[in-house]
């Protein structure tokens, strides 16, 4: 007797469609696993015997054949454990076929418990035919995220076959919208008014931000602020997040990610993928904040590697002879000290670096990475009365700004003003005193042709921000802001 059960398979942050045909014939007893099984898959033959015994089931003494459609993909994960032992028990006749449209996922341990799995989110999403999910009760935060299913959380074996036909335990998705929680608001902070007018300018239109000045002035602190002016995910973003963090394994949360990465990272685990191409810190960013604390300690091949996400919004690997697209639209927020021992324009410190090093530490950080940052700001030193002042404005009324300006930018050109691509920006109608400024400016300050449309998006997010159109004053705040 045979059987076919639906599950999935994961390449990268996608999941396709996987079928788990089951065959128990008569013959020599023997078992084998076939369709390009990982290790853990061939694995599975000894727990899956275990768990059937341990929850009461005969497992069958002939020939067994499970075989992993399509057969010419590799096949990696846990979650088969689970759908291949209900299939074993329904080809050798011992449990009721499950119902069409019902897919099972989990892990199965030697005593017939089931664990969580990865990639339950996107998996169970890409099944459009599929209406009920059966999967572990670790599981059960994550399953409340999918809409227009039916979802079995179980603790056994013996709970999933219970399931098939009884009347299951289910649980009911998420109705309300999840807020967007962070430890630090940006109100929390004192003084820095110049800091948090940059921070607000590029929480506005998405840019990227590198803060530079003397340790111990806060610009860690300002950083970890810095989701706190962001809006909350919406729908579309909030399934994205999911999605990543479903697959690397990643508790689930409502808020947008943020992301401190140490100075000794590698790039492959920046980037991710490996080889069963698992997203990287740049992917569990997406639609978030990237820290790089200290940016120059950071290798020089990390760095570079930073260049297409920035620019693309996303990345390839290729991976055994697939290509494998990782999203990572997040906003860089880094930080620096002007030299090694950080004291260099400091005027309560005396610097003890020599020139040659103070060249050598800045120039860490490449020009084509340079030039793909949006926002230079200098993070001075504060008094102590300005570290004793409080900020004026509610935090709800400075995510409010930033919001209607985000609306804005969505209103006028259907993106946020850092996605403006290099024909869009030529269609705008720029005055005749904005182009003679520019102009200037260009020839001033040596600005690449980059450098020229990143101005021009930074100055539409300062008029976003401010509630006017783009004008002069806008492009010379931009200017200020486009020098380290």
């Amino acid at each position: 007797m045979s059987t076919v059960l639906p599950s999935y398979n994961l390449f990268g942050i996608q999941a396709e469609p996987v079928s788990i045909e089951v065959e128990v014939a008569r013959g020599m007893p023997h078992f084998s696993i076939t369709g390009m099984p990982s290790a853990s898959i061939k694995e599975s033959k000894d727990r899956l015997r275990s768990a059937i015994e341990a929850s009461g089931y005969r497992f069958p003494m002939t020939r067994k054949i499970v075989h992993l459609a399509p057969a010419e993909t590799p096949k990696r994960g846990s979650h088969f454990d689970l759908p291949m032992a209900l299939g074993l028990l329904v080809a050798s006749g011992q449990i009721e076929a499950l119902p069409k449209g019902m897919m099972a996922i989990g892990e199965l341990g030697l005593h017939g418990g089931v664990r969580a799995v990865t990639g339950l989110f996107p998996g169970a999403s890409m099944a459009k035919e599929i209406h009920t999910i059966i999967f572990p009760q670790a599981n059960h935060e994550e399953a409340r995220l999918l809409e227009n299913v039916k979802c079995i959380p179980v603790r056994s074996l013996k709970d999933a076959i219970q399931s098939i036909s009884g009347s299951p335990q289910t649980i009911v998705p998420h109705q309300n919208k999840a807020p967007n929680l962070h430890p630090w608001a940006i109100t929390d902070i004192s003084g820095h008014p110049h800091a948090k007018r940059a921070l607000m300018i590029a929480a506005t239109g998405g840019h990227h931000l590198l803060m530079h000045g003397p340790p111990g002035t806060g610009k860690s602190l300002l950083a970890r602020a810095f989701p706190s002016l962001l809006p909350d995910l919406k729908k579309n973003e909030a399934s994205e997040v999911m999605q990543i963090s479903s697959v690397a394994g990643q508790p689930i949360k409502h808020a947008r990610p943020f992301r401190k990465v140490h100075h000794s990272i590698s790039r492959a685990q920046l980037m991710g993928g490996g080889s069963q191409g698992k997203p990287g810190e740049l992917s569990l960013a997406h639609r978030g904040v990237l820290f790089l604390d200290e940016i120059p300690e950071f290798k020089r091949e990390v760095l570079e590697s930073l260049r297409q996400p920035l620019e693309d919004g996303q990345y390839m690997l290729s991976r055994q002879q697939r290509n494998l697209c990782f999203p990572s639209r997040f906003q860089l927020i880094a930080s620096m000290n002007p030299c090694p021992c950080g004291y260099h324009g400091d005027q309560q410190h005396s610097c003890s670096c020599h020139p040659y090093e103070i060249a050598r530490y800045q120039k860490k950080l490449s020009g084509p990475l340079m030039d793909r940052l949006d926002l230079f700001v200098y993070i001075p030193r504060l008094s102590y009365s300005e570290l004793n002042q409080e900020d004026e404005i509610p935090l709800k009324d400075l995510r409010s700004q930033v919001r209607l300006a985000r609306d804005r930018q969505i209103q006028r050109q259907g993106k946020l003003n850092h996605e403006l691509t290099g024909k869009e920006i030529q269609k705008l109608n720029l005055s005749k005193e904005i182009q003679t400024l520019l102009e200037t400016a260009t020839e001033r300050l040596g600005l690449s042709g980059r450098g020229i449309h990143k101005t021009i998006k930074l100055a539409l997010s300062i008029a976003d921000l401010d509630g006017r159109v783009i004008d002069t004053k806008a492009i010379q705040e931009a200017l200020a802001y486009r020098k380290l």
